[in-house]
């Protein structure tokens, strides 16, 4: 398949090529000091090259780490989010709106692509797993408070309340989720 990139990488090489054909010609058949020209425009082309690679590789570098640490700091206010539920089980029930997790670095990262599909395959498997979990738990929640405003029955918002805080309940499975994410992100970023 022709793509832009692959268009831009054989007009570059064709054209490098050239030059150094040209330049070896011109090297053989000129004498004296002139015949140092080409061995300085060959070098000269091969800076520029070499810089436009190392410039595109340490910009792609930058992206990826940009992106690791932005998730990174997304999971930590995650964290602290969920801990902003801790509720008294002896308090009495109220209707009440929870805050929600939040995704806008890992969607920017998969809209950027800052993530190799290569390098990071494993870890972007976790974040869609990850993005699809906040997604269904803020759903769920929001399904949940519109129930306990609706229904202004004391049992609806208890269910709401001890669905949230049981040991195996949704806040328990996303702050493992979380722990997980960050060690991986921190191994990542060594």
């Amino acid at each position: 398949m022709i793509t832009p990139r692959r268009v831009i990488v054989a007009v570059t090489a064709a054209s490098l090529a050239a030059a150094f054909v040209i330049n070896a010609i011109w090297f053989a058949r000129t004498a004296g000091i002139g015949r140092l020209e080409p061995v300085v425009g060959v070098l000269g082309i091969l800076a520029g090259i070499t810089g436009l690679v190392a410039e595109r590789w340490v910009a792609t570098r930058e992206a990826r780490d940009a992106a690791l640490h932005a998730i990174g700091q997304e999971l930590r206010a995650n964290r602290e989010v969920l801990a902003s539920f801790a509720d008294d089980p002896s308090r009495p029930v109220r209707r009440q709106i929870y805050p929600r997790l939040h995704l806008s670095a890992v969607d920017a990262a998969f809209a950027e692509g800052s993530l190799s599909s290569v390098r990071d395959a494993d870890l972007l498997g976790d974040l869609h797993a990850w993005r699809n979990q906040v997604i269904r738990f803020n759903s769920q929640l929001a399904l949940g408070e519109i129930l306990a405003f609706t229904i202004e029955s004391e049992s609806v918002m208890r269910d709401l309340r001890d669905g949230l805080h049981g040991d195996d309940g949704p806040l328990a499975r996303l702050e493992g989720a979380i722990d997980g994410l960050l060690s991986r992100l921190s191994a990542e970023t060594r």
